[in-house]
């Protein structure tokens, strides 16, 4: 959900039935004429950051990198949930769909594309596995989910996740991208090569599939893939699907049992349905941006993106498979709306308790559990590091007072108001006596609650994660190795498979209608028409 703008709900309207032919031709016109601008928001994605670990392509790569995105007019800038056009990445030149179409035609005819792309994708009943050199698609047939097929419409950071995760559970993920406007997340900086680090980190075990969406040839591809999935999953604003006729309602005819998943920051109905918003927009909501903060520096946004993974990438995968489990009984599907607003609201459920319970709306260093307790905090140490301290039960806070040799604080387990403060200065002092690693070593065994706070470096170091190998590495034919987090369940029967590689735009196209069972005459004129987005050797 990032570089979404606020936009006038009133602006969001949704055509009636009649305008929607002369809307969509005004807006592919728009996008021809509009050149792609993502400059502002890469800028502000890289400051205070490491230059040399954020640097966009080199100048002679932003060719390639157009083309291999661009090719036959395929350029990202879409605002995903309201079709406007987004800024274009600094350091992409800018580039219009007349000249993107004018070059992919000048260097190929399209009879020798789909030659190649026949000769060089296997067989539409031949396996592909993800190794060097070949396709990315994961080995089929392992983990929980072995057999399901979901449909994944989403793009950047929420849905996106969502739909990886059940891929590295062993479903058959096929990420469906609009070769007018795929997924954003691709041009987003920091780099890996010519690839997004972000658009890596997300899109893992996936295959590829770019369709034009708002054309019939697309569109049928779209619905013949429907007949063949258990789920769809989007995160367009509500009523753009529909307005373009790949709605709930056109998705159950062709498939009665589909689950239908519409994850939106606002939900499908009230008031924000139409709005525009960001994590930060739904962790204010929620109430949750008002429980984060110091008495010094006031409100502050926590480190990670809450609202779009816990509210919208878990709360989707928990929907997605409750509804699935419920068609299984049924046999019927049904359309699952999802609001990363409300899905965030339950990660305050214990405050709202306290505040329901004592109607007294206290600030978050004073809450117990976010500052006001003196023994469940975080405590800065001798060289500038930090330790996590969590004796919230009387037995571990007696153990840790034994620890640092302070047998008279334990009778202060209960310090509240000026005693509390003051509690809370003396183990400041204390804290800051010892290095980071000296403390973790005098602490040994001890069950005290005591823990480092790693930073970002440490944690691929750190044993215990080394172990649960929550810090994968994977070999990439033309990035090397690249670093992603691992999927973070353990089956003890149903083991997935090792994750696949991120898909390439439109990689696995023609092998998924080569499966849909399109001929190669049939291939050849939804490529004539550009239906359908496929890469050269593919």
């Amino acid at each position: 959900m990032l570089l979404m703008k606020n936009r006038n709900p009133a602006s969001l309207r949704m055509p009636p039935p009649e305008c929607k032919t002369s809307v969509l031709r005004k807006q592919m016109k728009e996008k021809e004429q509009g050149q792609r601008q993502l400059a502002g928001t890469a800028m502000l994605l890289m400051k205070n950051r490491n230059p040399a670990r954020l640097r966009m392509p080199p100048p002679e790569c932003k060719t390639s990198v157009l083309r291999k995105l661009g090719r036959d007019g395929v350029i990202p800038g879409e605002e995903p949930e309201t079709g406007q056009a987004a800024p274009a990445a600094s350091g992409v030149q800018n580039f219009s769909f007349a000249q993107a179409e004018a070059g992919a035609e000048g260097k190929s005819d399209l009879s020798g594309e789909i030659e190649t792309a026949m000769e060089t994708n296997k067989p539409a009943n031949e396996k592909t596995t993800a190794s060097p050199g070949d396709s990315t698609a994961p080995a089929p047939g392992h983990g929980p989910l072995a057999g399901v097929r979901i449909l994944d419409l989403t793009r950047l950071y929420p849905g996106p996740l969502a739909t990886m995760l059940m891929a590295e559970m062993g479903a058959d993920v096929i990420k469906i991208e609009d070769r007018i406007s795929p997924d954003p997340m691709r041009l987003y900086p920091p780099f890996i090569g010519e690839e997004s680090a972000g658009y890596l980190a997300v899109n893992r075990s996936k295959r590829s599939i770019s369709l034009k969406f708002n054309e019939e040839l697309g569109q049928e591809v779209f619905f013949r893939l429907a007949k063949t999935a258990d789920i769809v999953v989007e995160q367009f604003r509500p009523g753009v699907l529909s307005s373009i006729g790949m709605g709930y309602e056109e998705a159950i005819k062709a498939n009665p049992r589909i689950i239908y998943l519409s994850l939106t920051g606002y939900g499908q109905k009230g008031p924000y349905a139409q709005k525009a918003g960001h994590d930060v927009n739904y962790l204010g909501y929620s109430g949750i941006v008002s429980l984060t903060g110091t008495e010094k520096g006031g409100q502050t946004l926590p480190g990670v993106q809450i609202a779009d993974v816990a509210g919208g990438a878990y709360m989707a995968v928990i929907a997605a498979l409750s509804a699935l489990w419920a068609r299984e009984r049924s046999g019927v599907g049904q359309k699952v709306d999802v609001s990363m607003l409300d899905g965030v609201l339950p990660l305050a459920t214990l405050q709202l308790a306290h505040y329901w319970a004592g109607k007294e709306n206290l600030p978050p260093w004073k809450l117990p559990l976010s500052g006001g307790l003196p023994f469940y905090g975080v405590y800065k140490c001798g060289d500038g590091k930090y330790l996590a301290l969590g004796s919230l039960e009387p037995k571990f806070w007696k153990q840790f007072c034994e620890l640092v040799d302070k047998p008279e604080w334990v009778s202060r387990f209960y310090a509240e108001g000026e005693d509390g403060e003051k509690l809370k200065m003396e183990l400041t002092r204390l804290f800051r006596t010892r290095r980071r690693e000296e403390w973790i070593k005098l602490v040994g065994k001890a069950d005290v609650c005591l823990t480092p706070v790693l930073d970002l470096s440490e944690i691929e170091r750190d044993a215990h994660l080394k172990e649960r190998q929550m810090v994968i590495e994977q070999e990439h034919p033309k990035l090397g190795k690249i670093k992603g987090v691992a999927m973070p369940i353990k089956f003890s029967r149903t083991v997935p498979n090792p994750p696949g590689l991120p898909p390439a735009l439109g990689e696995h196209t023609l092998e998924i209608l080569q499966e849909l069972g399109y001929s190669e005459k049939e291939i050849r004129e939804l490529i004539r028409q550009k239906a359908v987005y496929i890469p050269r050797g593919k």
